[in-house]
């Protein structure tokens, strides 16, 4: 089997579960897959579309069905694995409406600027299918607003807010 193929696919695929998941009140914040010389392990990220935080019964529900419509793609077998975990605090922002739900949110965004690769915090002020927007946030270092293009940027994530 061709591994670039699945790679290529990873995003469709990430796209397809997240479909599926959906449908049982989750959506996928993230999808890695890591494969060994002999098995694949895939990482699922998810949240609650309630909003809700993720509990260890969310993620036992949600691995069955992911693993069954894996295993329907031929992409999951028995040398497979597969871990299901909570999005996180400092959860992985991908998608436009990750974007938008964490809007005003401080964030870090790791980024590749020529052949350098540079990782900013900032509060997301706006974003485009293109960009992403970043005003200062207090004590970041931030002089101005910064573009990004999405095209450059390698992870973006939520920078954990803890009230006290």
């Amino acid at each position: 089997e061709d591994g670039g193929n699945m790679y290529r696919d990873l995003l469709q695929l990430e796209e397809e579960l997240d479909k599926l998941l959906y449908d049982f009140g989750y959506q996928l914040a993230d999808l890695q897959t890591v494969a060994g010389r002999a098995s694949r392990r895939f990482r699922l990220f998810i949240e609650r579309v309630d909003g809700q935080p993720v509990t260890i019964e969310d993620c036992g529900k949600v691995a069955p069905q992911a693993r069954l419509y894996l295993e329907g793609l031929g992409v999951y077998d028995k040398s497979s694995t597969m871990e299901v975990g909570s999005a996180g605090l400092d959860r992985v922002l991908k998608r436009g409406r990750d974007f938008e739900r964490y809007l005003g949110s401080e964030i870090k965004v790791t980024y590749h600027e020529g052949q350098q690769k540079r990782t900013v915090s900032g509060e997301l002020s706006s974003f485009t299918d293109e960009l992403l927007v970043l005003s200062p946030s207090p004590g970041q270092g931030l002089s101005g607003s910064l573009s990004i293009p999405r095209s450059q940027v390698e992870q973006a994530r939520l920078v954990p807010q803890y009230k006290l």
